[in-house]
């Protein structure tokens, strides 16, 4: 992991970190190594109907990586408030977390994966931030938290919250804390147990 500067003020406050539920993923119709992946965060629909939800659209470059049956179904993190961004054409409302390692000219990337029991739109933090007490909205009518971060849209801000982000014996970490969902479960890949995460 690269350290990062001294005198960078850390960023994690103004980040939102969410579980998404992968509901479908489709090859991105210009870009063979880009996915287009619809995915639920538990955000409603609108003020007015609060019981359906909207999924995002999601462009992530995991094609070499994950069959699209291998993705659809899977629990990850969404780094739900960075600006959104157009990708080949198509709007990207977030960036999925995914670890690699580069091992013997061979790179390995796996996505982050929720623990069994998170639901979408629950909050990912470190366990140090919720030893001192979880300070976000409370729940709303989907029992999600509300979406009132602001976008992040400084590259900046966005480089140095990644600088701290380490995949250490299967389980990601920011700044040597573990990276955890609401209710307690660690965030972690399947088998890649070091690496850096972005």
């Amino acid at each position: 992991m690269v350290s990062p500067p001294q005198n960078a003020v850390d960023p994690f406050d103004k980040i939102d970190l969410r579980v998404g539920h992968v509901l479908s993923v489709e090859k991105h119709p210009d870009a063979d190594m880009l996915y287009v992946l619809s995915v639920s965060l538990g955000e409603p629909e609108s003020a007015n109907n609060s019981k359906d939800t909207k999924p995002r659209t999601i462009v992530s470059g995991l094609v070499k990586h994950y069959s699209s049956d291998q993705l659809v179904g899977k629990s990850v993190v969404v780094f739900a408030n960075m600006k959104p961004r157009k990708l080949r054409g198509i709007v990207s409302q977030g960036m999925l977390l995914a670890a690699s390692s580069l091992e013997n000219d061979v790179l390995t990337v796996e996505v982050l994966e929720a623990p069994e029991g998170a639901r979408p739109g629950d909050i990912v933090t470190t366990d140090a931030t919720e030893q001192q007490g979880n300070s976000q909205s409370t729940a709303g009518a989907l029992g999600v938290c509300p979406f009132t971060k602001p976008l992040v849209k400084k590259q900046s801000v966005i480089e140095v919250f990644i600088q701290g982000l380490e995949l250490n014996q299967r389980s990601a970490k920011y700044r040597g804390h573990n990276l955890v969902s609401e209710n307690g479960g660690f965030i972690s890949t399947k088998n890649l147990h070091s690496g850096s995460i972005g």
